[in-house]
């Protein structure tokens, strides 16, 4: 069966709003049926998301405050691509930024499109091994200072929930009371600027 052409044709483009990060524009335009419609559209860059993990096992989140949700969220590392940049070169430097640590091996894992119904923006998502130990604890950040958070899983034996089949099932993007339904986080402050978050099932 042949599947039906579902493209939306542009008519015509205005630029409603252009900002740092973002620009806006509302798009006239023609639906396969031929009726007109208009569409809001948001411009951003390019992103690369990675899932770092340390060699002892223990994976590297960043936390910071988002004003759009108004609250802190802890995240897997991620930031925008620069104009040209190679998506490998930008998980790197991200990783960098963010946490101070250096990659030592990366695998791309797909291409996303983050909100499709408003939004262009593509983020290519990744796995990387990080070296054990930070690079450089004053290396240039573009963003507000980040939070490093440190996931590990501990399960007890005698635990009667059933047992998480990958280690990467601790890599959710978690507060201590934004646990899922079988895990129970305890947060510690080490000293202002990290943060342990160990999930146990």
């Amino acid at each position: 069966m042949e599947m039906a052409d579902l493209t939306e044709k542009t008519l015509a483009a205005e630029r409603k709003y252009t900002g740092k990060i973002i620009s806006v524009d509302l798009l006239d335009i023609e639906l396969p049926d031929g009726r007109k419609a208009k569409r809001e559209v948001i411009r951003h860059g390019n992103a690369v998301a990675i899932l770092a993990r340390r060699p002892d096992g223990k994976f590297v989140f960043v936390k910071q405050y988002r004003k759009a949700a108004e609250e802190a969220l802890i995240e897997v590392i991620a930031g925008g691509l620069e104009p040209g940049e190679d998506p490998i070169e930008g998980a790197k430097r991200e990783t960098a930024e963010e946490t101070g640590y250096e990659v030592t091996s990366i695998k791309f894992l797909t291409t996303i499109i983050c909100t499709p119904g408003y939004c262009e923006e593509r983020a290519r998502r990744a796995t990387a091994r990080n070296a054990s130990t930070s690079i450089s604890r004053n290396c240039p950040r573009r963003h507000t200072p980040r939070t490093r958070i440190r996931t590990r899983t501990s399960i007890p034996s005698s635990s009667p929930r059933p047992r998480s089949k990958t280690p990467s099932a601790t890599a959710r993007s978690l507060t201590p009371r934004h646990c899922p339904p079988g895990f129970a986080g305890r947060s510690q402050s080490r000293n202002g600027h990290e943060l342990e978050i160990t999930v146990e099932s």
